[in-house]
């Protein structure tokens, strides 16, 4: 099974685990960046591309300097329409192999999360996806709002603009997904929590990786990733390597992360 990600920035010990442990369990993986020769010299051993191949937009590269969530939630789907293979972000952990489902969505608390992310290229969803998210100019009104939010975020964007603050968050990831899952009757096709996203997202629960066995409690012999919510992980933990007692310090021992 093909996976790719994305990176820019520096490699710490996160994306480091998430790429060993995708191949550790069978994953042929590729990472894009702007800058593939010093990430090649990051993650030796792994394939790395210029993302230059999958979005090549000025418009986008320089929102990806100001704000790289909003660029990744678009590059990922334009990699989906490029058959790469399922998109993961490199805040995983890979327990076993994530399948070769033609859909792969997960549940996390009733959002489809999209941090492991498949859809046939030739699909419907994945069409209306590109759509809204190739619009030009950006627009920051989304489908499912009502007018009264419409009318809202409309007046909080021009806010933010006169005093010189970044726009609000595009809703690219999880909330358009979310959306896009109901719009094209494809709820069934969603992994429960248990799969992909066992330690659902939230500071409480991330703060379970700092303890001994406290993620083993999440589970199951259905889950094949963890997503490690790097956010709040580093909100909560910082970005420290975990340590060696703790079920995270484990998984880099066993991988030589």
């Amino acid at each position: 099974m093909r996976v790719f990600s994305y990176w820019s920035g520096p490699v710490g010990w996160m994306p480091r685990l998430t790429v060993a442990s995708a191949v550790a369990t069978g994953h042929d993986v590729t990472v894009f960046s702007y800058e593939p020769k010093l990430l090649r010299r990051e993650l030796p051993g792994v394939r790395v591309e210029d993302a230059r191949e999958v979005l090549d937009d000025p418009a986008l590269t320089e929102m990806n300097a100001r704000i790289p969530d909003h660029f990744s939630d678009h590059f990922r789907v334009e990699g989906l329409a490029r058959e790469l293979g399922a998109w993961v972000d490199l805040d995983v952990v890979f327990l076993r192999a994530i399948g070769s489902e033609d859909y792969l969505l997960g549940d996390d608390n009733g959002e489809i999360c999209n941090a492991v992310l498949k859809l046939p290229a030739n699909s419907a969803m994945l069409a209306d996806y590109l759509t809204l998210c190739r619009r030009r100019p950006i627009r920051y009104l989304m489908p499912w709002w009502t007018p009264r939010k419409k009318a809202l975020m409309t007046w909080k964007r021009i806010e933010k603009k006169l005093r010189g603050k970044p726009p609000p968050r595009l809703q690219y990831g999880p909330p358009m997904l979310t959306y896009l899952t109901g719009k094209h009757q494809m709820r069934s096709a969603v992994a429960s929590q248990e799969v992909y996203f066992p330690v659902p997202c939230s500071k409480a629960n991330v703060a379970a990786f700092a303890d001994g066995d406290r993620v083993e409690e999440f589970l199951t012999p259905n889950s094949r990733t963890v997503h490690l919510w790097s956010q709040y992980y580093s909100k909560v933990l910082g970005s420290d390597r975990p340590h060696p007692a703790t079920w995270l310090g484990r998984q880099c021992a066993e991988l030589a992360i």
